[in-house]
C-alpha cells in the first residue's frame, strides 16, 4: 500500500516553484516500506542557487526566516516509513521574524543663521533616520524590503514628517557644553511589513555632540570628546574622517603677558561647523592701562577684511 507523508508551511510562508507559484501543503503518495533519504523534503534555495524544475523550496515571507520542522521532527536517515505510522509524517515549517536592529545616527548640533552665513545644516534626513533600521539575519544585517513602511515619532508620539520636526531636534539648545556635552534623543520607529497586519518598534537614537568644547585645565579634550574623536569606533571619527585634521581642532583665546592677571582659554571646535568664541572680559581700567586696541587672529583669514593684525569680531561666527 501507499503512505502520504504531509509537508506543511505555517503562517509566514510557503513553498514556492521555479515559477514562483505557492502553496501551503505538500502531499506525497509513496509505497510503504520506501526509506526516508528518498522523501522529498523541502529546502531553501541557496544563496545564488537557481531553482530546479519541480522541486519546491521554503520560502519565507518578508521580513522571517525559516526557523525549523514542527508539529514531528525530520525523520532520521534510514527510516522505514509504516502505514501504522502514517499520522506522524506531517512536518510543518515554522518561520521566525528577523529582529529590528539600528545602530541610530551621530550628528553634532544645528544652527540657522538667518542670513544663511553662518549656518550649520547637520540635521540627519528623514531617510537616513528610517534607513538604519535592519533587520538581522543569521548573524547578518539586511536591509528591510522594499515595500516595508516606516515612520518616525517623537517623545510625544507625534510623527515626524518633515526636516524641520528633525531640525527642532537637533538644534542649538542654549545648554554649554559642560551642562551637557552629549545627548540622545530617542525616536520611535514602527515598521509595518507587507505580509504583518501589526507594526513592529525599535528605538531609533540620535546621539547630538556639541560643536565647541572648553579644553580641560591643562589644554586637553575633555574626555567625552576624546573618545568620542579616537578610532575606529569613536562617535564622531566617520563625521570627521574628510576634514584636514580628521579631529577637533585647538583654539586658544591669549591674553598674552600684556593683559596682567587674564589666563589663556582653549577650546576645542568642529571644523566642519561655525562656531562662535566666547571674548574674554577686559577690565576698563586694564584696557586702558595696557593700551588695549584689539583682538587679532593668528589665521588673517579670519580678521575683518582678512588682514593681518587686523580685528577678529567675537560677535561673529568663524
Amino acid at each position: 500500500g501507499y503512505v502520504r507523508v504531509k509537508f506543511k508551511a505555517s503562517n509566514g510562508g510557503s513553498f514556492k516553484d521555479k515559477d514562483g507559484n505557492s502553496v501551503t501543503e505538500l502531499n506525497y503518495d509513496v509505497l510503504e516500506g520506501t526509506k526516508s533519504d528518498q522523501l522529498p523534503v523541502p529546502q531553501e534555495l541557496a544563496s545564488g542557487a537557481s531553482p530546479v524544475p519541480g522541486k519546491y523550496y521554503v520560502t519565507p515571507n518578508a521580513g522571517l526566516s525559516f526557523a525549523r520542522w514542527d508539529n514531528h521532527p525530520l525523520l532520521a536517515d534510514g527510516t522505514v516509513l509504516k502505514k501504522a505510522d502514517e499520522s506522524s509524517y506531517v512536518f510543518t515549517a515554522q518561520f521566525d521574524r528577523h529582529p529590528l536592529v539600528t545602530d541610530g545616527v551621530v550628528t553634532t548640533e544645528s544652527f540657522t543663521d538667518p542670513n544663511n552665513t553662518w549656518t550649520n545644516d547637520f540635521a540627519p534626513t528623514l531617510d537616513a533616520l528610517k534607513g538604519t533600521i535592519q533587520q538581522k539575519e543569521n548573524g547578518v544585517r539586511k536591509d528591510l524590503p522594499a515595500d516595508a513602511t516606516v515612520k518616525l515619532f517623537d517623545e510625544h508620539n507625534n510623527e515626524i514628517t518633515t526636516a524641520a520636526a528633525i531640525y527642532n531636534l537637533v538644534n542649538e539648545n542654549g545648554k554649554t557644553d559642560t551642562e551637557e556635552p552629549v545627548r540622545t534623543i530617542p525616536l520611535k520607529a514602527t515598521v509595518k511589513f507587507s505580509d504583518e497586519t501589526t507594526p513592529r518598534e525599535i528605538t531609533v537614537p540620535i546621539k547630538v555632540y556639541k560643536n565647541r568644547y572648553e579644553a580641560t585645565a591643562s589644554g586637553d579634550m575633555p574626555d567625552t570628546l576624546k573618545k568620542a574623536t579616537t578610532g575606529p569606533n569613536g562617535d564622531l571619527v566617520n563625521l570627521l574622517k574628510d576634514t584636514a585634521a580628521r579631529n577637533y581642532v585647538k583654539v586658544t583665546v591669549n591674553p598674552t603677558n600684556k593683559l596682567t592677571g587674564l589666563s589663556p582659554k582653549t577650546y576645542w571646535v568642529n571644523p566642519k561647523a561655525w562656531v562662535d568664541i566666547p571674548e574674554m572680559t577686559i577690565d576698563p581700567g586694564l584696557k586702558a592701562s595696557s593700551k588695549f586696541e584689539h583682538w587679532t587672529a593668528d589665521q588673517i583669514a579670519q580678521n575683518e577684511n582678512k588682514a593681518a593684525g587686523g580685528v577678529y569680531d567675537f560677535a561673529k561666527r568663524h
